[in-house]
């Protein structure tokens, strides 16, 4: 147990130190979790025996839920609706055209393999993997022009379920344990009993979260995990798409007001982060010991053909017709980068079929992911670059639901004393900063909502609002108890030597918090709040 507990946390250190190294030389980090995987893996550094494709099916399987809802759940719907009829026509349509025209490419250049190999191998590696996309885009602080961030979210992250169904058709093709009568009922019952199954769930956690006390409890993410995984299960047991129900589920949930959700979306951006660390490292460990040239050439063939012509054809035939640029089109044919839920589909498929394969399906996608992974999410930035498609003044985190347009708001109570410069003027005749807002006022323990003609009286009591201050600064506040020993007691804040870039903020006496000025004298057990840098 020690010995699994520090290989998870030397593994973790090294994953971020990994993660900091890909932002300075420019290659996906994933890529180098899929690495440190294969240097832990059989006869290397730590030689992990793990070769057991049933085990990592259904861990893999159970992380893959997870970010599948991460990646609807943190779908902003105001960002990504102008694009939606353009990334369905991509995650559906578009991958159909892709699994044909590798499975093509498969059968008469690279082979030697059926047809419905092919059409399996298509399917396998016909999805963009959201989230190698994002964190190419994410690490960079990659914004595109023409909605093109939005597009390859939305297409990135609803395009998995599609090729999981033409997925699971093949291998039932390849066991020949299907009709096309059966076909079609198939898919049919995928996206209906999937797309019921979303709806369903939504609408009970939506009611939860309105009328039961599950935020106030702190139960929310407990209570969010329990139903990801219903989303799943629930379709997966009626014959239903589990990882379309789940996208779905998320993308409702996350575009609903809930109380908790800032904290929500930061809870699952940090689950799915060591899920997708964990998943490329497992997928690391049960890569091939040694290079094997045939496969790799193969590989690296089908990578070549999969970003140069299936790719690329099926984006143009799609997007053409909707009046997209050729520079629109070129990037987002150039972004379809594979994944992770590639190989995962390829550990699906090697399980389900077994000895009905004739060749190794997984080492063959092992390879095409990692090459895909290094040459697109190396090279995006510099693609976009050139195609002129940056934009320089746009935010990629506008595409995401948690992201405010508007900045938070912060209320302050204001009391009007006897000297206050406020007392009996009327709120029009106040000069109130443009930043800040009236938006009530207490008198006699009576609220009101004042307008211009409003008079502020004696002890009134004013709330106003502003922005919160949420900016990536090392502004920070630390508190200091006063004790009996301290040399501040009895001074007045202004006698207070204090480094110039520090500030007394608040002092905290007994129950009362008092905003200090000039003349506030320290008193012994005081807690004094100081900003600094």
């Amino acid at each position: 147990m020690n010995n699994i507990l520090l290989i998870s946390s030397v593994v973790i250190i090294l994953s971020i130190v990994c993660s900091k190294i890909s932002d300075k030389i420019g290659i996906p980090s994933l890529l180098l979790f899929l690495g440190l995987g294969v240097l832990f893996g059989r006869q290397n550094i730590f030689d992990i025996p793990f070769n057991n494709f049933e085990v990592a099916q259904d861990i893999c399987t159970a992380a893959l839920i997870f970010i599948m809802f991460q990646g609807g759940f943190r779908t902003r719907w105001k960002t990504a609706k102008p694009v939606v009829s353009k990334a369905v026509m991509l995650s559906t349509f578009g991958v159909l055209f892709t699994a044909i025209i590798v499975a093509l490419t498969q059968y008469f250049f690279i082979g030697p393999t059926t047809l419905v190999e092919c059409l399996l191998i298509g399917s396998v590696v016909s999805s963009t993997d959201a989230a190698s996309v994002f964190s190419v885009l994410k690490s960079k602080n990659l914004s595109l022009k023409e909605n093109t961030t939005p597009l390859l979210e939305l297409e990135s992250g609803s395009n998995d379920p599609i090729a999981y169904m033409l997925t699971i058709i093949f291998i039932q093709v390849l066991k020949a344990d299907v009709h096309a009568g059966n076909v079609l009922f198939l898919i049919f019952t995928q996206f209906t009993v999937g797309i019921l199954c979303a709806v369903g769930i939504s609408a009970i956690t939506i009611f939860a979260f309105k009328h039961f006390k599950i935020v106030e409890s702190g139960l929310d993410s407990l209570f969010v995990i329990a139903m990801i995984i219903l989303s799943y299960v629930l379709p997966t047991l009626l014959n239903g798409n589990g990882y379309l129900s789940t996208y779905i589920f998320g993308i409702v949930l996350g575009n609903n007001y809930l109380k908790s959700k800032i904290s929500l979306v930061n809870f699952f951006n940090g689950i799915t982060s060591i899920f997708e660390l964990f998943i490329f490292f497992l997928l690391g460990l049960l890569a091939p010991q040694h290079f094997i040239p045939e496969i790799f050439f193969k590989s690296f063939f089908l990578s070549i053909s999969l970003l140069i012509i299936a790719r690329p054809l099926a984006v143009f035939v799609l997007l053409k017709p909707l009046k997209c640029s050729n520079n629109q089109i070129l990037l987002i044919s150039f972004a379809g980068i594979r994944g992770a839920s590639a190989i995962i589909f390829a550990i699906m498929a090697q399980v389900q079929c077994g000895t009905c394969l004739q060749f190794d399906l997984f080492n063959f996608v092992f390879y095409t992911v990692s090459i895909s992974i290094l040459i697109q999410g190396t090279f995006l930035s510099q693609i976009a670059s050139r195609l002129h498609m940056i934009d320089y003044e746009g935010n990629v985190y506008k595409t995401f639901s948690d992201y405010q347009e508007e900045k938070e708001l912060q209320f302050i109570k204001l009391d009007i004393g006897e000297s206050h410069c406020w007392k009996d003027k009327r709120v029009c005749d106040l000069n109130i900063p443009k930043d800040l807002l009236l938006v009530s006022l207490i008198r006699n323990s009576n609220t009101s909502i004042p307008n211009g003609k409003t008079v502020i009286k004696q002890d009134d009591e004013l709330i106003l609002a502003g922005q919160s201050f949420n900016e990536d600064s090392k502004i920070v506040l630390h508190q200091m108890a006063i004790d009996k020993e301290n040399s501040w007691i009895n001074k007045k804040v202004v006698e207070v030597s204090l480094p110039e870039n520090q500030l007394i903020t608040t002092i905290k006496r007994g129950n009362k918090t008092i905003i200090p000025n000039g003349r506030t004298e320290i008193k012994e057990n005081d807690v004094v709040v100081i900003l600094g840098q």
